[in-house]
């Protein structure tokens, strides 16, 4: 079910595929791959906090999962996906995180 729901991802249908994630990381928290995914997901969809927390948390649980060609080849991970991860791994850093709040903020003014 876990490759189903990136192949919907993939496939434009997300609100499908993120609804089968939720499911897939709700019955098998210890599944790094999909915690993976959906860190990606969230991330993309602007849920930064559940995104950076499941990263950690997959990563934490499966070390091979931060080797980008490892998903491609071994996990067969769709395009849209690895694009995902990747954007999530460029701000994935604390500074990184700092740098996208403040440019974000930057970008639109003085709110306050």
């Amino acid at each position: 079910r876990g490759k189903v729901a990136l192949l919907e991802v993939e496939n434009g249908n997300v609100a499908r595929g993120m609804y089968m994630l939720d499911t897939i990381t709700r019955r098998n928290p210890d599944y790094a791959e999909m915690l993976l995914a959906s860190a990606a997901l969230d991330w993309t969809l602007g849920r930064f906090v559940d995104g950076i927390d499941f990263y950690r948390e997959a990563i934490a649980r499966d070390p091979r999962l931060l080797d980008a060609d490892y998903l491609e080849r071994d996990c067969h991970w769709p395009p849209t996906m690895l694009k995902m991860v990747g954007k999530l791994r460029e701000a994935g850093t604390t500074e990184g995180l700092r740098y996208s709040a403040v440019s974000w903020f930057s970008s639109r003014g003085n709110l306050i």
